[in-house]
């Protein structure tokens, strides 16, 4: 289930049942800690994995090696935004991010790449309300290099001033829009 079902099966009051239906709320909607909790009791919410900017992606690839027989993407391919609780990362000055670079981000993340069957909350938020993810995005730069990066990177920016490296800024701005060829996201069989 992608993040825009999830937020409208929570606010619609509909739920899901044990044997995967929906079925409209019959009790008072959970709190979204109480959500949470139950989330986490049922093992599906994890903690993201980090990766350091710029650092060659791996993350996906450990999957597809026991799922799908496993490749090396064919391109260069960069992690970004995989942070961490407890690990520093860069964040911008006052008027960052722009809204030019925030629409051109959001094009990306409505093509989501490699979903998972886990949930990922974001590890600064105190609430599950925060940011979750369960998928990643491509950005293809004009140097011909991949970012990978987790589908809840805006809420990185957005909320937590997350700064990317300047490549990878300047690859949202100006790179190819998406969606990108499955040969480049790593999404061929």
């Amino acid at each position: 289930m992608w993040v825009t079902e999830l937020v409208f099966l929570w606010e619609s009051g509909i739920v899901a049942r044990e044997d995967g239906r929906a079925a409209q709320r019959e009790t008072p909607m959970l709190t979204p800690s109480a959500f949470e909790q139950w989330y986490r009791m049922k093992g599906s919410l994890s903690k993201m994995s980090y990766f350091p900017d710029l650092s060659p992606y791996t993350y996906y690839l450990k999957f597809r090696r026991g799922f799908r027989g496993g490749h090396q993407p064919k391109v260069t391919t960069l992690n970004i935004g995989w942070l961490e609780r407890g690990k520093p990362f860069p964040t911008g000055e006052p008027g960052w991010p722009d809204q030019v670079f925030l629409e051109n981000l959001a094009l990306f993340e409505q093509y989501p790449v490699n979903p998972t069957k886990c949930w990922h909350a974001c590890e600064f938020c105190e609430s599950f309300a925060g940011g979750i993810s369960s998928a990643e995005i491509r950005v293809l730069g004009s140097d011909g290099i991949v970012y990978a990066a987790p589908s809840m990177l805006g809420h990185y920016i957005r909320v937590h001033r997350y700064k990317p490296p300047e490549q990878f800024i300047q690859a949202v701005l100006h790179g190819p829009r998406p969606p990108l060829p499955p040969d480049i996201i790593g999404d061929e069989p």
